[in-house]
């Protein structure tokens, strides 16, 4: 199915209960600390060590039988166990540089994203023409992605002292 064709009324259903159940699941993980850990550090042992050794592989067939998947699943992971060390155990009498990694994590998200992009960019018989825009779209919209992530996060601490957020309520 693609975005150009029209789609049908039960895959909208199914769509937007897909984005409620992730959201419902993103709320208890974000509150709940023992959900967190058990969702983001014992499932994903269980599912590393048990699952994936036989449902991917090179001779499996599957899409997580190359690095992407694998990388950008452990990435995201990451990421969630970020979340997770900032929002149970840092302390504000840490060092703010703590802070930096979650939009790093993001940062080298996009890293992935885009290596992925160039690395596969020749498949499908896309031509010449096709690949270059492409490749240069993809590269632009990730390029502006990372300038904005790092330059809200260099930028932000020097204006936010100036605003009170009394005032802006």
């Amino acid at each position: 199915m693609d975005f150009y064709e029209s789609i049908p009324w039960y895959s909208v259903v199914m769509w937007l209960g897909i984005l409620a159940g992730l959201l419902i699941f993103n709320e208890i993980t974000r509150f709940n600390k023992q959900a967190g850990i058990f969702f983001f550090i014992i499932l994903p042992i269980i599912l590393t060590v048990f699952v994936w050794p036989e449902t991917s592989g090179e001779t499996s067939g599957a899409q997580t039988a190359n690095w992407f998947a694998w990388i950008k699943v452990y990435s995201a992971l990451i990421g969630c166990w970020i979340g997770l060390f900032l929002r149970f155990v840092y302390q504000k009498t840490w060092s703010k540089y703590f802070l930096i990694l979650a939009p790093g994590i993001l940062v080298i998200n996009i890293l992935e994203a885009v290596i992925r992009e160039v690395e596969v960019v020749g498949m499908q018989g896309i031509g010449n023409c096709q690949r270059s825009c492409r490749v240069y779209s993809s590269c632009c919209f990730d390029f502006f992605s990372l300038a904005s992530l790092i330059l809200v996060r260099w930028i932000q601490p020097y204006f936010s002292h100036r605003i009170p957020v009394s005032g802006l309520a």
